[in-house]
């Protein structure tokens, strides 16, 4: 359960930062049928990373710092994110941000330097 609630608390934080909006998991919920955009942006990517747990492509991060990386498996993914996690010297793509958050966690986030960045959107 600690690691649920730190990946929510690294998505609250990102959220504020990419969207530049003072908002919290719990926002404009008054009753069981109500939710906010910053739930409603978590649930599309659980639902992505659900339908696609058996794609070995979909839920690894690439290291861009590797020279081997192939770049041609950005075309070989028909999904319509990219997202770019740094910490820590290290620069990783992945194709959803709770694989993102998940790396993080295994980083000393609250005091170390990192940028999530959503690079490609349809």
């Amino acid at each position: 359960m600690d690691n649920i609630l730190e990946l929510i608390n690294i998505y609250s934080v990102y959220y504020k930062q990419h969207l530049k909006k003072d908002a919290n998991i719990l926002d404009n919920l008054n009753n069981d049928n109500d939710t906010n955009m910053m739930l409603e942006l978590l649930y599309e990517e659980i639902h992505e990373l659900k339908i696609n747990l058996n794609n070995d492509k979909y839920i690894c991060m690439y290291d861009l710092h590797n020279l081997e990386f192939d770049k041609s498996v950005i075309d070989k993914i028909q999904h319509n994110k990219i997202y770019i996690v740094e910490c820590n010297q290290h620069k990783y793509l992945t194709f959803n941000i709770v694989i993102a958050l998940q790396y993080l966690l295994t980083q000393n986030w609250k005091d170390d330097k990192w940028f999530l960045h959503q690079v490609k959107t349809y």
